[in-house]
This record gives C-alpha cells, sequence and structure tokens, in this order.
C-alpha cells in the first residue's frame, strides 16, 4: 500500500529541491541492482521495538513529512536511452498499521521480501501493535540507501514525532538534495594511493582461495524457510562491561567484532582439506565526512575484505592486534572507496564483475556491518527518561539491523546498539546452514566477542 506525496508546504524550502531532474544510477547502485533478484533481495532491515502507547495519527503524520525529504526512498528505477534513472514517484512509501495475535517472535522472523524497483519506492513500512506496544519493521532496499543513511531517516521521523507530541512550529533540519549528485564521488586520501600501493591492497584482497561453506547435503526441504533471522541481545550491565574492557584495551568494538567473527567461523566450521585457504569478511565502512551531514539518505559506503588463514586463529590476542592494524590503515587511507572505484572502471563492461564473481574474486565467507549507535540522531535531541529514549510514554526498547544476503553469502552478521544496549543479528541461508548451525554460531560470535579482552 502506499499513499500520495505530502504535502510539500509544510516542509523546508530544502525540499522544495524534491522536484529536480532525475539523478542517473552511481555504478555502485547499478552493481546492486544487477546483483538483486526475487531469490536473493538486496534489502536490509531494521527491527524498533517500542513499549508503552503510540499516537498513531502524529507517527504517521511524522513518517510521512520525513519521507517526503528523501529523494531516492520516494523514486522509483527507469531506463531511458542514456541508462537507468533514478524518476520521482508519484506514490511514496506508507505506514501500513497491523493488530496481529503474532508473538513478538513470529514477527520478527517475518521474511525479507524483495522490494521491485522499477514500479515500487524502496523502502517497505510496517508497524504491529502488540504486547503494550509496538514493533516496526522497516525493509530499505539497498540501491537506495545504506545502515548510516537508513539511520538518518528514523532520526528525522522520530525527530518529527517528538516535535508533534510537542506541538508549536515544526523545526526541520536542513537538507540539501542538490548534493546527492555528488553520492558517488569519494575523496582522494593524501597523499593519494599510487600505483604499487593499490597493487599491493589488490594482490591481498583476491590472492589465495577463499574458504566458503558448502550447500548442505541432503538439500533443504521445501517446508523449510530460505533465510533464517537469528538475534542475541546484550543486557545494559554486559554492555557495559563490555565497553569498558574495551576502552581500557584502547580497542574499537568494530575490531573486536571483526575478530570474534573470525574466530567464531574458525570454532563453529570444520577446517577444510586446503586449510591454507581464507576466511573472508566482506565489510562495509561508512565513508560519510562531516560535509555530507545535509545529504538526504543514500548509499555513502565503501568496503574492505579482512582475510585470514585458520592458523591465523591460533592466538586471538595477536588475531585482534592484526586486525586492529589493518583497519586503521583502512580509515587513514579512505580504502574502502578503492573498490568503488574499480567498479566505476569495469562499470562500462558489466561482464568483468560477473566474470570475477563466478571465478571466486571478491566473494566472501561472510558479513559482517557495525551499524554503531542506531539512536544517535545529530540533527534532533531525543526526549531521554532515566537514560532511555521516551516519547510521551513510547519507549524505545531496541533497535535491531538485519544486512542483505548478495547470492553467494551464507552468513551476514550485524551489531548496533540501543539505550546503552548491543544487539547482534544473524541472517543466514538455509542452503548452506541449518538453523542449530546458525544460532550456535551466533552464540559462539557474541561468546568470543564477550571473552575477548579479560576484565
Amino acid at each position: 500500500m502506499s499513499v500520495k506525496s505530502p504535502d510539500t508546504s509544510v516542509m523546508s524550502p530544502d525540499t522544495q529541491e524534491n522536484n529536480r531532474a532525475p539523478l542517473t544510477l552511481v555504478p555502485f547502485e547499478r552493481f546492486l541492482v544487477d546483483a538483486d533478484s526475487p531469490k536473493t533481495p538486496i534489502v536490509f532491515r531494521v527491527l524498533m521495538r517500542f513499549d508503552g502507547i503510540v499516537h498513531r495519527d502524529k507517527l504517521t503524520q511524522a513518517f510521512q513529512l520525513a519521507i517526503g525529504r528523501q529523494p531516492l526512498l520516494t523514486s522509483r528505477i527507469q531506463t531511458v536511452e542514456t541508462g537507468r534513472i533514478w524518476s520521482p514517484h508519484a506514490i511514496h512509501p506508507e505506514l501500513s498499521w497491523h493488530s496481529s495475535t503474532q508473538s513478538q517472535y513470529e514477527i520478527e522472523q517475518i521474511p525479507i521480501q524483495w522490494i521491485d524497483l522499477t514500479t515500487q519506492p524502496g523502502l517497505r513500512a510496517q508497524i504491529w501493535e502488540v504486547d503494550q506496544g509496538i514493533t516496526i519493521l522497516l525493509d530499505f532496499h539497498h540501491a537506495c540507501c545504506d545502515g548510516q543513511g537508513a539511520r538518518q531517516f528514523i532520526g528525522e521521523w522520530f525527530g518529527l514525532y517528538h516535535q508533534l507530541l510537542e506541538g508549536g512550529e515544526l523545526k526541520l533540519s536542513l537538507l540539501v538534495p542538490s548534493q546527492l549528485e555528488q553520492r558517488g564521488v569519494y575523496r582522494t586520501p593524501s597523499p593519494p594511493i599510487g600505483l604499487w600501493e593499490g597493487l599491493r591492497n589488490l594482490y591481498l584482497t583476491i590472492s589465495g582461495k577463499t574458504v566458503r561453506l558448502p550447500l548442505r547435503v541432503p538439500a533443504p526441504s521445501d517446508s523449510e524457510p530460505a533465510e533464517y533471522l537469528g538475534e542475541r541481545v546484550f543486557s545494559i550491565e554486559q554492555t557495559l562491561d563490555l565497553r569498558q574492557r574495551l576502552r581500557k584495551a584502547r580497542v574499537t568494538f568494530n575490531d573486536a567484532a571483526l575478530t570474534a567473527a573470525f574466530l567464531a567461523y574458525g570454532r563453529c566450521f570444520p577446517v577444510p582439506k586446503k586449510a591454507r585457504n581464507f576466511i573472508t569478511i566482506l565489510h562495509p565502512v561508512d565513508l560519510r565526512w562531516p560535509s555530507d551531514l545535509r545529504t538526504p539518505a543514500c548509499n555513502r559506503v565503501g568496503v574492505c575484505f579482512p582475510r585470514r588463514r585458520y592458523q591465523d586463529l591460533l592466538v586471538p590476542s595477536e588475531l585482534l592486534q592484526s586486525v586492529r592494524s589493518q583497519m586503521t590503515y583502512v580509515k587513514q587511507r579512505y580504502v574502502g572507496a578503492e573498490f568503488l572505484r574499480g567498479l566505476a572502471l569495469t562499470d562500462s563492461n558489466k561482464g568483468i564483475t560477473d566474470r570475477l564473481q563466478k571465478w571466486g574474486f571478491f566473494v566472501p565467507t561472510l558479513q559482517f556491518t557495525c551499524l554503531g549507535d542506531t539512536t544517535r540522531a545529530l540533527q534532533y535531541r531525543f526526549p531521554m527518561t532515566d537514560g532511555t529514549i521516551d516519547f510521551q510514554g513510547l519507549k524505545l526498547n531496541r533497535i535491531s539491523g538485519t544486512m542483505q544476503m548478495g547470492s553467494y553469502l551464507p552468513l551476514s552478521l550485524t551489531s548496533c546498539e540501543t539505550n546503552q544496549r548491543i544487539s547482534l543479528t544473524l541472517r543466514s541461508s538455509s542452503r548452506h546452514v541449518t538453523r542449530d548451525e546458525a544460532n550456535r554460531f551466533l552464540e559462539t560470535f557474541a561468546s568470543e566477542l564477550m571473552t575477548l579482552i579479560e576484565p
């Protein structure tokens, strides 16, 4: 279901730029769209759980105002003589409300469905009123925005909801849609990455075989779901303890989680015959700069591929130090953008990327995405009660992210933080692992993360 575009008269002047000329898809967006299919939708989910009473009319109004300020989330893809473009859609996403007797677990297990960007805008939003609260499922097509872009939209939505509850004139943050024209342009590090440094990075990324989970034998039955969605939520005490140990050791959560992902894979899945093969993690890296803060939701994310052999997992402390060193280099040298620049170079010949993937290059063992603090909204200040975000009795319980699964990917881990609690989610393919194997991997990952650094 969809609704007509909201009245732009209640929006800030910058929003009038939504009546703009269509935007051409950048190479990364074309890459994602080409990998998209009903069987492997390039769609990720943000789950939001609230406790308390909601004002439906105001939350719906805030949603319509917020979505009207996001050009890529209110467009569809059309093919014209010059290529594929984002064309403004006359119909905007609608906030669909449901009353259901389904349990919280059953709602969280609702499959992530394909979004056809040629006919639909790239956001599907649903709300269930359950258990004296609400559960929100937001499914974003990755071609429209990345996880940080989704967080930006959510900040806009609930910032406006808070203002509507308070009454008075709305104060909207400044967005500059014209900056979307630069969304496919990435800064060059200083000094720039030269030929030999670039070749070295490429060699380290593709040299040597990648460990991959085989298809299940026997194959999953027709009654099994195509994917499993699992979640592990740390308590406030566990999160505080972990954060304190990380600060004391001067280790970022992201580096610790990457290390734990390597260790969990090594613990849960047998060593292949060729133990010299590499466990490869596809790891998105945020490429935003302060100048991007006024850009509406879009993709400003790069990709890196940390790789380790099984023998590198024997001493966790040494593994952590090597991961930390590598990720420091990735951030300082802006390496996450190099994969995107490579896509741009091969964009005129799509067959190059297809062949590289079929040959096994840039096809990871698993994926790990760190969304950080999902409640951090720089443009709006959320109301707090005893450390919990509280919209006049509607209290935020948690936010969890579940990232997409590519056609070759069996496991996709995601972490995010809400109200001083860390949540870990796993989206896994039943073609490669059973539900029990997926749950064991997620629990092992959580355990390795909590015990990696001693008190």
